[in-house]
């Protein structure tokens, strides 16, 4: 089976091809705005996320557990990743996510990522967009150009959508940006009795504040424990 083949991948190699799928969006709706630190599609709504974590860290764990709650909520998904990006049905299903549900835009290369990103939140269509820079073919692709970066932080104020960048920088490393208003280290435990922890440590927090953290526990894949 297709590593994508449970989800929505579209291929969008020409402009006619994003404007096809943006008429076919559904219309968004305000996200419920929460005062505490969390990591959740209403606390996450209007900003753009960091989430830094190597390939074999807890960070596409961690983002699917925003892409449930906001599928929760009835918000559609996009996740925005390059040629070489992918991730395994089965376990995003193990997780609660709806796959045949989630907008996959599977793009020729990531350079193009934050253009696309812009055009879906125009849309109004997605209450979070995920540009997945994590795979180790696009990882020294992880750049959003200043003036995108401006546009995509107006757009998700605009639309209460939530931007969720997955980066391979190390901790250590600079931000993408100051505009980032979250920034967390997605790390995985020690393997337990079939289960698997993973931690989501926010070190960057401009409405709340760092040092906080989310955690969840997982299902171990067969043969790992």
């Amino acid at each position: 089976m297709s590593t994508l083949s449970a989800a929505r991948s579209i291929q969008l190699a020409s402009p006619e091809g994003l404007r096809q799928l943006q008429g076919s969006l559904p219309g968004g709706r305000p996200a419920q705005k929460v005062a505490r630190a969390e990591w959740s599609y209403a606390a996450c709504s209007g900003r753009l996320i960091e989430v830094s974590g190597s390939a074999r860290s807890a960070v596409l764990s961690l983002a699917f557990a925003l892409v449930r709650d906001a599928q929760g909520q009835g918000e559609p998904v996009a996740w925005i990743t390059g040629p070489d990006g992918m991730f395994f049905p089965p376990d995003v299903a193990g997780c609660g996510v709806d796959a045949a549900a989630l907008v996959v835009v599977r793009l020729p290369e990531m350079r193009a990522a934050a253009r696309v990103a812009d055009r879906l939140l125009r849309s109004g269509g997605f209450g979070v967009t995920v540009l997945d820079f994590i795979s180790a073919a696009t990882r020294e692709r992880s750049f959003i150009p200043a003036p995108y970066q401006g546009r995509l932080v107006q757009l998700a104020q605009r639309q209460d959508a939530s931007v969720v960048c997955l980066t391979a920088q190390p901790e250590a490393w600079p931000s993408l940006s100051s505009m980032v208003s979250l920034r967390a280290i997605a790390e995985r435990g020690k393997p337990g009795k079939m289960q698997v922890p993973a931690t989501l440590r926010v070190v960057k927090d401009k409405l709340h504040g760092a040092n906080w953290q989310h955690r969840e526990v997982y299902r171990a894949p067969d043969g790992m424990c």
